[in-house]
């Protein structure tokens, strides 16, 4: 078979056709950059009889690596299986599994996890006795910052001994131009403030160092650390290097201008084998287009290209497949704002867009006085152009927003109007209502004496008791800790309460429902001993009411599917490990809150073909 050319424009035949040597081809949004990838490979295994396993390919993400493996299936059959398409990260994990004993620096080796993760950091400044990185009542409030800057320096190829280096010479420097007040003789305040931020640095480094070795010791790597584990490997292991160098003939990378520096070294090493420099690598990218550049990704990643390998074909694909023109010229107004860009001319024109189409894209600026009359004006347009006119089908039309918020909100709105939508916002679980409550629940389960969950479930009239009484057991509680020099517990009320009939001056209206109530805790804590923690999720569940509850809410969809998404990571995590139990799971929950770290709610589809909010 022979490349079919009628689909592919010039500028994308001529990234095709050139097999040879270093490509950069800068890309921008729907100028078809998975059929020129796809469509190369085909081109290479025809031309060059090359083995559809001696190419690879790399892009950033899961759906990506996807994507490319689909229609590598559709435009060569099963000969497209075989060639390597991964993430990064996918590339470096095949690599350390293939060459285990390359890598062992224990019996056993695994990734840690994010929870796993931010315990292990508590118990280094448990251990450590921070000096510098520490606050008077919060041991771990730098812990989040740690975290993130060992990631980052990850992410650039920086170890410990490197950074440590680094700040030993910064240190130097600064002790070797001591900059003093005139007047009093003393450094002055900046070079004292850069002292400070040195030695905090110092600091950092050596909890770098020390995360390292504890990950070491118990036979666990984080996600940064499989790029830097290959890196290593490559660098110092030339048979190692030399056989991905023989393996893979061709490299190509798409969404390179989100590739960081270790990313970068990974790429360089696999292509240093050329003795002319000129390695069969061609990566894909727009600078314009940089959205994971939070991980460490620049525009250097992208000129570090052109620095690397001599003499590199630059090609542009400016036809654009997706948008009408009025779009592209909007969207290139608002981008050369961004001064950080490359040279090359990038004017994105559109292709498959007649003048009807493009009249109708035109782009207009409404204003509205609020959040709801804008929501009303969308369902009114919907109504018209899908109901009334039949212009479109539901699956037409996107709307997108600022927030995750606003994302819940426009969907639920349109889901009260009969409008189906498909959406998931990437919001957190945890962020819910319902799960707060929930966790509130578990909270007094697991300890009674937690006053600030146990008021919070009371308050929200969960338990059956009386608001009245519930305010009355509150302002009790309240009145008698006035002057107590250790804090008195709720649940000693409620529990005195509950096994008394002399109510005294509280005047309860109905101490029944409190009896019934605290007996239920007590059969709760005892279940959540008794059954696994998804059996019990469950009939807590039922026992409560909780979910006729989150249905009578007015946002009762999100409750439902927040109910849904906890109960499934209840269900993996106990899959995971079979004695998983509820005050495990609460703990669990408690670091989440506390780190910033997410539970993802699962997507939302309506069971008709909808609108896309995202």
């Amino acid at each position: 078979m022979t490349v079919a050319k009628t689909k592919l424009n010039p500028a994308q035949q001529k990234a095709v056709d050139t097999i040879d040597g270093p490509v950069l081809v800068v890309a921008g949004p729907g100028t078809g950059k998975t059929q020129l990838l796809t469509a190369r490979v085909k081109n290479i295994c025809e031309k060059t009889d090359t083995d559809p396993a001696s190419i690879l390919i790399m892009t950033f993400t899961e759906s990506g690596v996807q994507s490319v493996r689909e229609r590598l299936r559709h435009v060569m059959g099963l000969a497209g299986y075989r060639v390597a398409v991964y993430t990064f990260h996918g590339f470096c994990q095949s690599v350390i599994e293939a060459y285990p004993e390359k890598f062992m620096f224990a019996r056993n080796i695994r990734p840690i996890g994010d929870f796993e993760k931010i315990e292990l950091w508590r118990e280094l400044i448990d251990n450590a006795k921070p000096q510098r990185l520490k606050t008077f009542g919060d041991p771990y409030f730098y812990l989040s910052d740690l975290q993130s800057r060992v990631s980052e320096l990850k992410r650039e190829n920086i170890g410990p001994e490197d950074f440590k280096k680094h700040v030993k010479d910064w240190i130097a420097e600064l002790d070797s131009s001591v900059r003093l007040n005139k007047k009093t003789g003393e450094p002055i305040r900046d070079w004292k403030q850069e002292r400070d931020r040195a030695e905090k640095a110092f600091e950092m480094a050596d909890f770098y160092s020390r995360y390292q070795s504890k990950l070491r010791e118990k036979g666990l790597y984080d996600y940064e650390d499989m790029i830097m584990m290959v890196v290593d490997r490559f660098q110092n292991d030339f048979d190692l290097l030399a056989d991905y160098q023989e393996k893979f003939l061709y490299i190509m990378v798409d969404e390179y201008q989100d590739t960081n520096s270790a990313q970068n070294t990974i790429l360089q090493l696999l292509g240093s084998g050329h003795a002319d420099g000129r390695p069969n690598i061609m990566v894909v990218g727009d600078d314009d287009q940089s959205i994971y550049r939070f991980q460490g990704a620049s525009l250097e990643n992208i000129l570090f290209f052109e620095n690397t390998f001599k003499n590199p074909e630059i090609i542009v694909l400016s036809d654009n497949y997706r948008s009408p023109q009025a779009i592209l010229d909007m969207a290139k107004k608002v981008i050369t704002n961004n001064k950080q860009r490359l040279d090359a001319e990038k004017k994105l024109i559109a292709i498959n867009s007649d003048d009807t189409k493009s009249k109708s894209s035109e782009v207009a600026m409404i204003e509205f006085a609020n959040e709801m009359e804008e929501r009303l004006w969308i369902w009114k347009w919907i109504s018209e152009n899908v109901v009334s006119k039949k212009n479109c089908d539901y699956s037409d039309i996107a709307i997108l927003l600022r927030t995750n918020n606003e994302v819940e909100e426009m969907a639920n709105f349109l889901l009260r109007q009969d409008v189906p939508v498909v959406f998931s916002a990437g919001r957190d679980v945890l962020a819910s209502p319902v799960t707060r409550a929930i966790l509130d629940y578990f909270a007094v389960i697991v300890d009674p004496s937690d006053n600030e969950a146990l008021s919070r479930v009371l308050t929200r009239q969960l338990s059956g008791i009386e608001s009245l009484d519930v305010f009355r057991l509150i302002d009790h509680f309240h009145r008698k800790s006035i002057g107590r020099k250790f804090p008195m517990s709720m649940a000693r009320i409620l529990m005195d309460t509950s096994e008394s009939d002399d109510f005294g001056p509280l005047q309860l209206t109905n101490p029944t429902a409190i009896k019934n109530w605290w007996s239920k805790i007590g059969q709760f804590k005892q279940l959540s001993a008794e059954m696994t923690l998804p059996a019990f999720f469950e009939r807590f569940l039922q026992d409560t009411g909780f979910i006729e509850w989150v249905e009578k809410s007015e946002n009762k969809i999100e409750g439902l599917r927040t109910l849904n998404s906890l109960f499934s990571e209840i269900k993996h995590l106990s899959s995971v490990n079979h004695s998983f139990g509820l005050k495990e799971f609460v703990h669990r929950m408690n670091v989440y809150q506390e780190y910033g770290l997410s539970l993802p709610e699962e997507p939302f589809f309506s069971p008709r073909a909808g609108v896309r909010v995202m």
